[in-house]
């Protein structure tokens, strides 16, 4: 942070400065730019939870064999460790602060769904996902006087149950596809120029990809400040059951979210905000200087609710992910994905060892800017540079005459299996055994796309791409991210630069 400051404040005052340092401090003063526009927006979407020091709330569960109905009061005990009983065998839980107790409803049918529904809406905002999301959906009951799982308003866990373990091995665990699409620009005005009236041909260019096979879609909480996925939402909602898209979404580690129950909070208004129950992957955006154990328990969390079917990481570093996985591992949770910039020209996940990390640790690399923000899509000139923050970018690679040579071998790859410059790009990144995430808010945009799912590209086709690329420099420097680098709680390195 020190050196970025630095650089915003006088980029050309160093003796030795040149236009790469110059086009370095610009790019990272406008990223901190980002981030602070980021943090302030979400103190508008943000809200502390309510809670109680003890609170007894009325969770509805699915009743076993044998019972109408099951209530369920949850207590708050300062309680370390405990035995208890369940049909005459003695169970010892694991320590814990809180305890579940269940007794047989003396009314069914829909006047208790009533009483359900209203006691759960009167219960703070983190005890309703606990009913509406955990307990509920889980089933994880034990007869009419059995344990539960799911978590109490602080956050804390309760025991896992045997039912409760084989109904989540059950569930059908979710697969990262072959490619996907990025919705950083469906809402987002700063980067990308975002217009409502653009609504229209984002509709067009998310349909277009259902109907090809496209169907997971990546998004996150601060693009646009929740519009990217208020949008998505809308889109899916015209493709229901078996053939609904797969979304993902990511919890911004913004400073003012100190524990699990913010992760837990968040996903559940991004679920709202897509109009969900469930959705397929929630990641945690970006690494942050203190509170990362607790975001990775947050995320535990909600995979042991019910609201997603998997959890993975963002702009995770090599030291990072290997702890987030040993972490998750505990509590029985499968580390899904990290999800980084990645392109033929952004390559440094291959040369600082992160994509050779995740490949041994079966972590899938989501590779976002696979396109390097339109770059490798041939479609921008130095007379006709891309608008906003993109053009200083674009502008470095164009005034590099090696990006020309790049130009012209992917030019020929494409010429030779009758595709195009963006679909070669996106190929590679297939390639690599990645899954490419690309923008689409257009029609032809999502057109090129679709297309680059079926090219294969041979080895020497990629050997010549390595070689091209690796001639060309450019300011895309990791750092000049302005990720935190180093948990200070944890004493980890979270992102290699």
């Amino acid at each position: 942070w020190q050196k970025v400051c630095v650089w915003m404040l006088s980029p050309q005052s160093k003796p030795n400065a040149n236009k790469r340092d110059t086009l370095f401090a610009y790019h990272s003063a406008a990223m901190v730019a980002i981030l602070v526009w980021v943090s302030l927006a979400m103190l508008q979407m943000t809200s502390p939870l309510s809670s109680s020091s003890h609170s007894t709330v009325t969770l509805g569960l699915v009743p076993s064999s044998g019972s109408a109905g099951c209530t369920t009061r949850v207590h708050q005990h300062p309680i370390r460790s405990a035995t208890l009983k369940v049909r005459g065998k003695s169970i010892k839980r694991r320590p814990l602060r809180a305890a579940a107790e269940a007794e047989p409803a003396k009314a069914a049918g829909a006047g208790a769904e009533h009483d359900t529904a209203a006691a759960a809406a009167a219960a703070d905002d983190f005890d309703a996902a606990a009913c509406t999301h955990g307990l509920g959906r889980r089933k994880a009951l034990l007869g009419a006087g059995g344990l539960v799982y799911g978590l109490n308003s602080r956050g804390l866990i309760y025991p896992r149950t045997a039912l409760g373990e084989q109904q989540q091995q059950q569930q059908d665990p979710f697969k990262v596809p072959t490619m996907g699409i990025g919705a950083w620009s469906w809402g987002d005005r700063l980067f990308w120029q975002y217009d409502p009236k653009q609504d229209q041909d984002i509709k067009e260019a998310f349909d277009l990809c259902m109907e090809n096979g496209v169907s997971f879609f990546d998004t996150a909480e601060i693009y646009g400040f929740g519009r990217s996925e208020q949008l998505l939402g809308s889109f899916a909602k015209d493709y229901p059951n078996n053939n609904k898209p797969q979304i993902a979404s990511k919890f911004a580690a913004l400073p003012w979210r100190t524990n699990r129950k913010d992760v837990v909070n968040a996903c559940k208004k991004s679920l709202s905000r897509l109009g969900m129950d469930q959705m397929d992957l929630y990641q945690i955006h970006f690494p942050a200087n203190l509170h990362n154990k607790d975001y990775w328990d947050g995320l535990a969390d909600c995979y042991d609710m019910g609201l997603v079917r998997s959890v993975g990481v963002s702009n995770y570093g090599v030291d990072a992910v290997k702890a987030v996985k040993k972490e998750l591992g505990q509590r029985g949770v499968p580390l899904t994905s990290n999800q980084i910039q990645y392109s033929l020209l952004y390559r440094y996940p291959e040369t600082n060892g992160l994509k050779e990390t995740c490949d041994e640790l079966g972590v899938k690399i989501l590779a976002y800017s696979p396109l390097c923000l339109g770059v490798l899509a041939g479609k921008y000139t130095l007379e006709k540079l891309p608008k906003g923050p993109r053009a200083v970018i674009a502008k470095s690679f164009l005034e590099d005459p090696r990006f020309g040579e790049l130009m012209t071998v992917m030019q020929n790859v494409a010429d030779e299996h009758k595709a195009s410059k963006p679909q070669v790009a996106l190929s590679w990144c297939i390639g690599k055994g990645t899954c490419p995430i690309p923008g689409a808010r257009n029609l032809r945009q999502a057109k090129e796309n679709v297309k680059a799912k079926s090219l294969v590209l041979s080895a020497s086709d990629i050997a010549q791409l390595d070689e091209a690329a690796s001639q060309v420099n450019g300011v895309l420097k990791p750092s000049a991210n302005p990720f935190p680098k180093f948990d200070k709680d944890l004493q980890l390195k979270m992102y290699d630069s």
